[in-house]
């Protein structure tokens, strides 16, 4: 039986380093947040094993102590494995640390539910603790389930792109030396004002778009901008294929007016934008609204991107 139960164990622990330190696939958001989620349950269930050879090897009666040895070792663990990640191919993060401390603190809830003694207390403790157990499981998956639910919510609302006064868009929206300053109110809308920094290639990327444009013949997009000059951006829509090369995607300038900007491009220029080949129009993989080496600030909101 001790032989089986290290065999088990040692399987468990290699399971769990293979997913701790694999390198993430680095092409799916869902993916990679489901594996650092991940970092939550696995921990829940190293909570169970460090409390089993604590109670084992220290022989402490204090359950209290036992407990708060887990959550020292068991981030202290966390730590570790941080750090070793870093020497590897994965970043540190201290967002994974937190997700460590909520699996431990599951898994604490859960080992004081599974011993809670009978007393006259006992249905008050065991309703406290489930609380308590729901409130750390849910702090550390929240993130995943806060995805899932806007890939639902983005599915839901295709052909449009990106709606930037929608609460799912934030998952898919990358602001790059730029940031939203405040909501600008246009009609029966608000949308984010995005001040543009002074840089090489300020601008807003639409990552992970509804993929598959095959049935739509336009891209509409409007700009409000909030300067006194005209001046120029750049909009760049490249698809699962591409290899980084200016030339491999579809580029195109567009003039900025003072006030609002309405552009319709058609999706067949997009199709050949790319200098050698098509775009892949089903499997579009990202949009990219930028300035090229903007001197000044520079203030726009974007109402929403779609297809028609």
């Amino acid at each position: 039986m001790f032989v089986r139960a290290s065999f088990y164990r040692v399987i468990a622990l290699i399971v769990i380093a293979g997913l701790l330190f694999a390198p993430l696939p680095t092409n799916n958001l869902w993916w990679r947040e489901a594996i650092n989620s991940g970092h939550t349950l696995l921990f829940i269930f190293l909570s169970f094993i460090i409390h089993s050879q604590i109670s084992v090897r220290m022989r402490l009666s204090n359950s209290f102590v036992i407990y708060l040895f887990v959550l020292i070792i068991g981030m202290l663990l966390g730590v570790a494995i941080e750090v070793l990640q870093s020497i590897g191919q994965r970043e540190t993060s201290l967002n994974d640390i937190v997700r460590n401390f909520f699996g431990l603190m599951t898994g604490l809830c859960l080992i004081a539910l599974f011993k809670l003694k009978k007393s006259p207390y006992q249905k008050f403790a065991g309703v406290v603790i489930v609380i308590a157990t729901t409130g750390f499981l849910w702090s550390g998956l929240n993130p995943l389930l806060r995805l899932s639910w806007h890939y639902i919510e983005r599915q839901n609302a295709f052909p449009v792109i990106v709606d930037f006064d929608a609460n799912w868009s934030s998952s898919f929206v990358r602001y790059n030396n730029a940031r939203v300053v405040k909501r600008l109110a246009s009609g029966q809308q608000n949308h984010h004002l995005v001040q543009l920094n002074s840089g090489e290639y300020p601008g807003i990327s639409i990552i992970e778009p509804e993929p598959d444009w095959s049935g739509y013949r336009d891209l509409h997009l409007k700009i409000v901008s909030m300067s006194e000059y005209a001046h120029y951006m750049i909009l760049r829509v490249h698809d699962d294929k591409h290899d980084q090369d200016h030339l491999d995607r579809f580029n195109k300038k567009l003039l900025i007016k003072p006030g609002l900007n309405a552009f319709s491009i058609s999706l067949n220029q997009i199709r050949y934008g790319a200098a050698d080949r098509e775009l892949d129009l089903k499997n579009i993989a990202g949009l990219i609204l930028f300035s090229s080496k903007l001197k000044d600030p520079l203030q726009i909101a974007v109402v929403n991107i779609s297809l028609k």
